[in-house]
């Protein structure tokens, strides 16, 4: 993946594509429609997010000529394209780590034992 030019994402529909954040992780920018979570992933999802800058850009959805258009601009801006490279490995990084794949799953698990042993302290008494 990390010899390609570009990742394109023309889903009718999407949650959170993983295929965009391989291409991230890999250092690709990403040209995708606009579904599910693929703006956010993108663009950011909240200021201190969206502070990273794009990883690519969005096109309407079922607008082949947009996103032609997307892709060709961001191809040929060798300075858009890098930061749209760094900007990917950033929030791959930062949001998408094992680590923090880890820790939150521990807290979702952890907070589902926590109300379990509350429901058994209260069926005790």
């Amino acid at each position: 993946m990390p010899n390609l030019g570009l990742a394109v994402l023309t889903s009718i529909s999407e949650a959170l594509p993983l295929f965009v954040l391989e291409a991230f992780a890999a250092g690709v920018p990403v040209v995708a429609t606009d579904v599910g979570s693929c703006r956010a992933l993108i663009e950011g999802g909240d200021d201190e997010d969206r502070a990273r800058g794009a990883a690519g850009a969005i096109a309407p959805f079922a607008a082949p000529d947009a996103l032609a258009r997307a892709a060709i601009d961001l191809l040929r801006d060798p300075q858009r394209w890098q930061r749209a490279s760094a900007a990917g490995v950033a929030r791959a990084r930062a949001l998408y780590s094992r680590e923090r794949m880890f820790n939150e799953y521990r807290a979702v698990y952890g907070a589902a034992l926590e109300e379990a042993h509350g429901r058994d302290r209260l069926r005790a008494s």
